[in-house]
């Protein structure tokens, strides 16, 4: 056993005095391990998003029963001024000034969603609050329409563009509730059940850490075995151990418990740097 016992600590002493063997064996898995989390750290985290939007509102014939464009205005400031629970508002609502040119300022909301500072531009064409007022009092004319200007070409405009829709679903619904033609006692309810829910979400790197962990043993094994076996051979080291009651089992076991402890090292400071 104390043969076995000295077998082991050889592999190991040998193995640490080694760079290239301590490379792979420390050094490469915590900067991988380190990079990874760096970079994709905050993967799967809760963030805060902000979508610049324009709006230009063109229905300047002003409330003469009832001004929808007005409705629709408000909604959208409200959602750009008023943050919950310390959050960033949804939107960051670009206006013309009073004494703007509207086709002026459209046409430079429009350039600037080709650019992408824009995420997308919301305009409320002329006539907007009478098509909307014809619509309600006779179903045989055209559904009153809104223009949302939007571009393929970045993301955040897309997913903007869908949110402008949910919110322009609500302004309808609001419409028809002020106009008696909803009653949200009789509207379907859909509920959420969440079946499997952790009820907190997994860092990043505890979803990486087992696999830098088995990458790690396996590099381990890769570069340390065959080397330190080759090493022995090539310097005459084995040949040594055979012209002594060492057995080649004993050998083996031992140099097999000297890479064990090695791994053992190996996933310790990892984990403990995962932790």
């Amino acid at each position: 056993m104390t043969g076995i016992l000295h077998v082991a600590l050889a592999h190991v002493a040998t193995a640490i005095r080694e760079r290239v063997t301590l490379f792979w064996f420390l050094i490469f898995p915590v900067f991988l391990l380190v990079l990874l989390a760096v970079i994709f750290g905050n993967v799967g985290q809760e963030g805060e998003i902000r979508f610049e939007i324009g709006l230009v509102n063109q229905d300047t014939s002003g409330p003469a029963l009832a001004d929808f464009a007005a409705i629709v205005v408000e909604t959208f400031r409200a959602l750009a001024g008023s943050a919950q629970d310390g959050a960033e508002p949804l939107f960051s609502l670009h206006e013309p000034d009073e004494s703007s040119d509207l086709e002026a300022f459209l046409e430079s909301e429009q350039l600037a969603v080709r650019r992408g500072r824009r995420a997308a531009v919301v305009v409320i064409p002329p006539g907007f609050s009478a098509s909307v007022l014809q619509t309600m009092m006779s179903g045989d004319v055209d559904a009153a329409r809104l223009a949302v200007y939007m571009t393929d070409s970045n993301v955040a405009s897309e997913m903007a563009t869908e949110i402008i829709g949910q919110v322009l679903a609500e302004i309808d619904r609001e419409i028809l509730m002020r106009s008696g033609r909803f009653d949200p006692a009789q509207e379907i309810v859909a509920g959420t059940v969440w079946l499997g829910q952790t009820g907190e979400e997994t860092p990043y790197i505890d979803f990486v850490l087992p696999g830098i962990i088995l990458m790690g043993f396996f590099v381990n094994g890769l570069f340390g075995v065959p080397g330190a076996i080759l090493f022995n051979r090539d310097r005459k080291v084995l040949r040594r151990y055979w012209v002594t009651p060492l057995s080649v089992p004993r050998f083996l076991a031992g140099f097999s418990i000297g890479h064990l402890s090695l791994c053992a090292l190996q996933f310790v400071l990892l984990y403990l740097l995962g932790r």
